[in-house]
């Protein structure tokens, strides 16, 4: 008996049906009563499921169409390693169809496994045989319109981030996506119209114009036009699902409480919160099926895990976010405590979060640190080892390794380690090459480290250390801290700072690399240092207007 046909438990012909064993089929192989046409596009079709290939599996079916969006959407939702799919008792009728059973096995990773068994059917078409679509060969109550998937289950209570006072900051939260089929309408433009006056209370930046647009864009393909939280469906102004070619796909995701409060120093931190859930989730199958609660099939739960408490401090972002909208050009601010390196806030305008100016981006210091690289070089003797070493105090020549803190130029991925939660700055090989290329996390680990008198470690998430490689962090040199308190206090007192209100106790430094920018300030107030780079002309300029702002906001 051939590989192909021990896959079958039994397989026959009759004039009404009749099962014959395993055992006379291979008695009878070469039999020509054998229907092999039926058995060979149930096998090829069995065969292209294990492949996850949606669209040959599809192409043996009555319904090619329909079958190819269920499986590819199932495949894509269901992230299995492996599947087996093993067709059995085939039973031949004399009008032309057939049925069968179908045992299929998805595995996930080390003991994450489920099997389904389904009932299937199979017709003599003009074309040949072709196997009966129906979703519940995938999933017993599984619809054309529904999903099978495969999602994390987490702990109850679901683990939570909180902020530097204990209190929750972000937790978990049951998302609808609302998921528009454009081969299920008619015009895209009154689709477009009728979800955004359904959506209007909750989401009016969904206009009716920017819809039309994501559907008439999404190669015709299922697309997301609208996400809609739990805790705000209610008011929703009536049921998404009425409108044509309309269907809900929920979801989990982490969601700050207060979303006033949305901040790019969050980025990492939910990237953290996401790789601590990888790492201890559980895991379920389930059918999702429009209009109804998910049934889960199969799966397991896993452990608990700590809530993660940050250093994040609500009211020092509601600051820093004012001050930097106070300009229409690019800009960004970061506060860190002195006395313990904690990221306090960060905030970024519009202008800015369009040109994905990101807080661990690095960009020229033009003449900001003029005066720290001045109080090295003279403290260095022209010793460039010396000179390095001078940097390293200072926060500027090291390589922090921060959890928590988001890298640049990496977005979000789903991983099972900690790797996407890093922030990389690189050791510089010199003085001028250190001072030449910063982030706003190394202007304000700078500004600290002057105020404290010893390198400062910037953190975010307690109970995690910063790594700190390429050099030897320390108490700085007594002559370069006292060079750069000075050059900051004169800054404030009578240099390019001296403008400012209300600037009791500020020390800082104002720089900009020429008329076209960027710009800096870099400066210490209260125990909390604080940098802020902005783009664009006049970008010194504008970089006071946000120290302003951030000074006038009590």
């Amino acid at each position: 008996m051939s590989s192909v046909a021990s896959r079958w438990f039994a397989i026959g012909t009759a004039a009404v049906f009749t099962v014959v064993s395993a055992f006379s089929l291979q008695a009878c192989s070469s039999d020509h009563r054998v229907d092999t046409t039926a058995k060979g596009v149930i096998d090829a079709f069995t065969a292209a499921m294990d492949k996850q290939n949606a669209q040959s599996a599809a192409a043996l079916t009555t319904s090619p169409v329909d079958a190819g969006d269920l499986l590819g959407g199932s495949f894509a939702a269901m992230h299995a390693t492996e599947i087996t799919s093993t067709p059995s008792d085939l039973a031949l009728y004399s009008d032309g169809s057939a049925t069968f059973s179908m045992k299929t096995t998805w595995t996930f990773g080390p003991g994450r496994q489920w099997t389904s068994e389904s009932q299937g059917a199979a017709r003599k078409l003009t074309v040949g045989w072709r196997v009966q679509w129906d979703p519940q060969l995938l999933a017993p109550g599984l619809t054309q319109d529904g999903l099978l998937r495969e999602v994390k289950t987490y702990a109850t209570p679901v683990p939570m981030v909180r902020d530097t006072a204990g209190k929750p900051l972000m937790n978990l939260e049951t998302i609808n996506d609302i998921v528009v089929n454009p081969d299920q309408i008619k015009d895209p433009t009154v689709i477009g119209r009728q979800l955004a006056a359904v959506v209007a209370p909750v989401a009016p930046l969904a206009t009716a114009q920017s819809i039309t647009q994501q559907i008439t864009g999404s190669g015709a393909k299922p697309v997301t036009v609208v996400s809609v939280r739990d805790s705000d469906f209610g008011g929703l102004n009536g049921d998404p699902t009425r409108v044509p070619g309309t269907t809900i796909q929920k979801r989990q995701q982490l969601v700050l409480i207060n979303r006033e409060l949305q901040s790019p120093l969050l980025d990492g931190v939910t990237d953290y919160w996401n790789a601590l859930a990888d790492a201890t989730s559980g895991w379920a199958v389930e059918v999702a099926n429009p209009g109804q609660q998910p049934v889960r099939l199969s799966g397991a739960q896993g452990p608990a895990s700590p809530d993660v408490r940050t250093t994040f401090d609500p009211a020092a972002q509601a600051k820093v976010k004012r001050a930097v909208v106070e300009v229409a050009q690019p800009a960004a601010m970061l506060a860190m405590d002195v006395k313990s390196g904690a990221l306090l806030a960060a905030a970024q305008n519009d202008a800015a979060a369009a040109q994905n100016i990101g807080l661990t981006d690095d960009f020229t210091s033009g003449h900001a640190l003029d005066p720290v690289v001045a109080a090295v070089r003279q403290a260095g003797g022209g010793d460039v080892n010396r000179e390095n070493a001078l940097m390293d105090q200072l926060g500027l020549g090291l390589s922090f390794t921060v959890p928590g803190v988001r890298p640049a130029a990496v977005a979000p991925a789903n991983s099972d380690t900690f790797s996407m939660a890093a922030l990389q700055v690189n050791p510089a090989s010199n003085t001028a090459s250190a001072a030449a290329s910063v982030s706003a996390i190394n202007m304000a680990a700078m500004a600290a480290s002057v105020a404290r008198g010893a390198t400062v470690t910037p953190y975010v998430i307690n109970g995690l250390a910063t790594k700190v490689e390429g050099g030897a962090p320390g108490p700085i040199d007594s002559g370069v801290l006292a060079a750069i308190r000075s050059a900051m206090a004169a800054t404030v007192k009578n240099g390019d700072a001296s403008d400012l209100q209300r600037a009791a106790d500020l020390t800082a430094l104002v720089g900009t690399n020429g008329p076209q920018g960027p710009g800096w300030f870099v400066g210490v107030r209260n125990g909390v240092a604080v940098a802020i780079y902005c783009a664009g002309a006049k970008s010194g300029t504008a970089a006071l207007q946000v120290m302003q702002r951030y000074l006038n906001t009590v």
